[in-house]
């Protein structure tokens, strides 16, 4: 029995496409590795621009810090210079309180995207050229907001990146790693009133 695809064209955004995370981390000053015990980097960027957002939290063994950044590459004929400010910021309650939060919002467990993408996929019997077939229509989103999050919680390390996220899940309510993120996201943004924006 043959199965048909329908694909929507899509971009999934990637930090790579721009400047990679290691020359963003060069240029603005933190190691590429995740040095503290508990540690959480998160690289956001928009499609539309050259900039990347770095939300960064971490214990340095006398408290926990929260750190701010935002990146802004060259652009060829319009920006010459990259560039890049540092913001000090506090969670409403404390840091730490705002790090047991993004803990328990089960970052540790998140999976690469791959891993749950086929719960995108609609699948349907249709009647075609005279017998059933089996359709699978991909939905996919295309605004441009990407993430990659290095995550380390003493021993446990994770790494991932998403794109469209919130978007995905306004369009699949349900996922549960979309709703983890999605969780995560709103932590970072009831604490330290970044992002608001988009939500």
């Amino acid at each position: 029995m043959k199965t048909i695809f329908i694909s929507i064209l899509f971009l999934i955004v990637s930090i790579s496409s721009a400047q990679t995370v290691s020359e963003i981390n060069d240029f603005i000053g933190i190691p590429d590795s995740l040095e503290y015990t508990n540690e959480i980097r998160i690289y956001k960027r928009y499609s539309t621009t050259n900039g990347t957002e770095i939300f960064r939290i971490y214990s340095n063994a006398v408290e926990f810090k929260a750190e701010f950044y935002v990146y802004l590459g060259v652009i060829p004929g319009c920006v010459q210079k990259r560039s890049f400010t540092k913001t000090d910021i506090k969670g409403n309650l404390s840091n730490e309180m705002a790090w047991m939060k993004i803990e328990i919002s089960g970052i540790e467990h998140l999976p690469e995207w791959k891993m749950f993408e086929y719960k995108f996929k609609m699948p349907e019997i249709v009647f075609s050229e005279g017998s059933y077939v089996y359709q699978t229509t991909t939905m996919a989103i295309s605004d441009g907001v990407g993430y990659s999050v290095f995550y380390k919680s003493g021993k446990i390390k994770n790494h991932i990146e998403y794109g469209n996220p919130e978007s995905y899940l306004r369009r699949f309510p349900g996922v549960d790693e979309l709703e983890m993120f999605s969780k995560m996201l709103d932590v970072i943004r009831k604490d330290f009133g970044i992002w608001i924006e988009e939500n």
